[in-house]
């Protein structure tokens, strides 16, 4: 072939783009699947030049320039070796000679995991008419469907038309009751945006679901619901799914159930996914947990390469699943945060957590200067750092006229007027960075705010608790358990901090010139020790208006003597 018969992956993609503004992009699928099935050529490129990989990545990407397409459809597909390497691994055990196992895909797309499914079942000796009549699939979108089947087709795999079905997984009834081998990368979409009709249908049908939740975790409940005695189920989700709130009932239908175990939990390489997603693998089999067998955790990078890891006992996930199940490195990570949790109490015991102002249209009522007599002073997350609050912004704080705005929420002014309250980012990533407001600032929704309960506990000041929320250990306790980008309400709640311990006068006059001492360059002394409480106080004051590595480190050490880890 020449080199004029060349068409980049830009140039064909652009092409695609044109003819989908046409004609619409369900119709360029049909076109891409009727010249896979006849070897014919399309979108400029000669016959025979369109491979099923090729197709499913075309489709793909042009899903990726119409936003809003792939958002509705929460259409992520998956890499050729990704998926194969899942596939191998699933059906490892099949024998030419023996039964073929049922196999679906309830949101099979083009079908990247049927098309791994098929060649991993050839390569097992298994012959193509036996092949096509073991496979299912399932999704609502018609052009990535017609791709699948054409996919399969040019692979010399004939699947009956009723096999292959346009309709609603989660809520359409499934071809067979139960099936032995269940993959795919169900969709990405929160619950919220879905239309309230099929939230309340999803709701009355599913144990797992939550308001916050997303519909990957239906599609496992759902899956595992279909499982045959002894049958394995293995999706690509979300990593958050492991430490978010919204997932805590997911998690013990997962790990707390007697007629299922988790086999194993692999992360997927950084780069697999065009989606801001930290993606896991995880593997279910329909048989009770045996108390011998552990959780395999291992990592697949974006060539398909699986990497052994290590093993946890199945009993700790269980003992975690309420709060949360994130994969440790290591079991000695693991130990080390069941240490810091030991004789630690939920933040919300000390603090009361008010969510920051949503506005509903910030170019309205946020602006950088003061306008009006009710334009007071506000604060974003990225204002906030680590004990430092910089002014930026000021907000036209009237609830009435907040409320009247679709999608506002004014909160309760006397909870963000008060003297002194902590700041909390909500967007900080893996991390906690907190800051203490003492000149009444209204947050804004990238933000909470913390107070002292009026009946509760007394003993640590607003410093000392920004000091803790601050403190290397507790940030890597949170990094562990809920690494995704959002630092939610339920989360802060359930911070597990030390509780305030009383501390003689005796103690404090001798630990507090001994830290100026050591803050000054003197070397650590152990009189420091004996009143965190006062000590972290004072550090927190002196943060606030200080980049100073020696105190951060004396918080950190002294956060870890409180935490005794």
């Amino acid at each position: 072939m020449g080199s004029g018969d060349r068409v980049t992956g830009g140039a064909l993609l652009a092409r695609a783009r044109a003819a989908a503004e046409r004609r619409g992009v369900e119709e360029v699928a049909f076109e891409l699947a009727f010249a896979l099935e006849r070897g014919c050529g399309v979108l400029g490129l000669p016959p025979g030049r369109l491979g099923p990989e090729e197709a499913g990545r075309l489709y793909e990407q042009l899903l990726a320039t119409c936003s809003a397409s792939r958002k509705a459809l929460g259409a992520f597909y998956t890499p050729q070796p990704v998926a194969r390497a899942i596939a191998r691994r699933l059906l490892a055990d099949v024998d030419a000679g023996g039964p073929v196992p049922r196999i679906i895909d309830p949101a099979c797309g083009t079908g990247a995991f049927l098309l791994a499914a098929a060649r991993a079942l050839r390569r097992r000796g298994v012959s193509p008419r036996a092949i096509g009549c073991a496979l299912w699939g399932i999704d609502r979108d018609a052009g990535a469907l017609a791709l699948c089947r054409a996919a399969l087709r040019a692979e010399g795999i004939a699947v009956p038309r009723d096999h292959l079905l346009q309709q609603d997984a989660l809520l359409a009834p499934w071809p067979r009751a139960h099936f032995d081998r269940i993959l795919g990368n169900p969709p990405f979409v929160n619950i919220v945006r879905l239309p309230a009709p099929q939230r309340q249908a999803l709701k009355a049908r599913y144990r797992s679901f939550r308001n916050k939740c997303d519909l990957y975790g239906l599609f496992v409940e759902a899956g595992i619901d279909h499982l045959a005695l002894g049958g394995r189920l293995s999706f690509i989700l979300s990593d958050s799914f492991l430490g978010t709130d919204s997932f805590a009932p997911l998690r013990r239908l997962l790990f707390a159930s007697e007629a299922r175990r988790v086999r194993r939990i692999d992360r997927l390489a950084g780069a697999t996914f065009g989606a801001k997603v930290r993606a896991v693998v995880l593997e279910v089999e329909a048989r009770p947990p045996d108390a011998a067998v552990p959780v395999a955790l291992g990592r697949i990078d974006a060539a398909g390469r699986v990497e052994a890891g290590h093993a946890l006992p199945h009993a700790i996930f269980r003992r975690r699943a309420a709060r949360s199940a994130a994969l440790p490195e290591d079991a000695r990570q693991l130990a080390w945060a069941e240490a810091l949790e030991a004789e630690a109490r939920p933040l919300s015991d000390f603090l009361e957590l008010s969510l920051g102002v949503k506005t509903g249209d910030d170019g309205r009522f946020v602006s950088p200067r003061r306008r009006g007599r009710s334009a007071r002073r506000c604060v974003r997350g990225r204002d906030v750092g680590p004990f430092s609050i910089t002014d930026r912004c000021y907000i036209d704080y009237r609830p009435e006229r907040l409320r009247a705005v679709h999608g506002a929420r004014p909160r309760r002014p006397e909870s963000f007027l008060r003297p002194m309250k902590l700041l909390l980012r909500e967007t900080s990533g893996a991390r906690l960075i907190a800051a203490v407001d003492t000149e009444a600032r209204i947050p804004l929704d990238t933000l909470h705010a913390l107070y002292p309960r009026a009946e509760g506990p007394n003993g640590r000041s607003l410093h000392g608790w920004c000091a803790l929320l601050n403190s290397a250990p507790l940030c890597r306790w949170y990094a562990l358990h809920h690494p995704g980008p959002h630092v939610k309400a339920g989360e802060v709640r359930r911070l597990p901090v030390p509780p305030p311990r009383p501390e003689p006068l005796s103690a404090r006059l001798n630990a507090l010139p001994a830290l100026a001492a050591y803050l000054a360059g003197a070397p650590w002394h152990r009189d420091i020790e004996a009143a965190p409480e006062a000590v972290l106080d004072c550090l927190g004051r002196w943060m606030s208006g200080h980049r100073d590595p020696r105190g951060q480190a004396a918080i950190d050490r002294l956060c870890a003597k409180l935490y005794g880890v």
